[in-house]
């Protein structure tokens, strides 16, 4: 259930849409459901393996507690809403996809001087990578990024310890991952990386 949902209710003043930011743990499901008319924090959350429910007070377009019930099945969900004295209308939502590169990660890069460490600022659109890579040398903007579902590559141009592009290939492994990187004249290298 974690995640970015959009959610969409077939309502008698016909469809609505919603953003559902989701957290699930030991049973109770918190987070906040947002519309156009605001973001309201869900209430009364509750998860039971693949079956969740949860409130939220609206204000507009008049007062009222929605009560949801949903199943999730993968990166689906559907269910019933109650829309207080107007009876019940049905929902359904898609998990928002964040692309598996998306975030922070930190770098360890095992080469011919010793273990060098990075962090890199990641963000993927439309198969092009963007973001920053920065180390005790300093911030470079990436170049040249590029995503492929969970493969990954970009590079970076570096002044220390001496003038190199490097240049990063890698997969994505959930909170993990690999690749290698040219070294300009000095060959390859191997790296890792874990999500911050």
């Amino acid at each position: 259930m974690d995640g970015t949902w959009n959610l969409t209710l077939e309502t008698p003043i016909g469809t609505q849409e919603s953003t559902l930011e989701a957290k699930a743990a030991d049973g109770v499901l918190t987070g906040t459901q947002s519309s156009p008319d605001g973001s309201q924090a869900i209430q009364d959350g509750a998860v039971n393996g693949d079956e969740a429910s949860w409130s939220v007070t609206i204000t507009s377009p008049m007062p009222m507690t929605l009560e949801f019930k949903g199943t999730v099945d993968g990166h689906n969900i559907s269910g019933s809403v109650k829309l207080g004295m107007f009876g019940e209308a049905k929902f359904t939502g898609v998990r928002a996809q964040r692309m598996a590169i998306d975030g922070t990660w930190n770098l360890t890069l095992e080469t011919p001087i010793g273990t060098q460490e990075s962090t890199l600022e990641a963000k993927a659109a439309d198969g092009v990578l963007t973001g920053t890579q920065s180390s005790p040398d300093g911030s470079q903007a990436i170049q040249d990024g590029v995503i492929n579902g969970d493969e990954a590559s970009w590079s970076v141009t570096i002044t220390s310890p001496m003038p190199m592009t490097l240049e990063f290939k890698g997969t994505v492994d959930r909170d993990a991952m690999s690749g290698s990187v040219k070294l300009g004249m000095f060959g390859e290298a191997k790296f890792t990386g874990v999500r911050a």
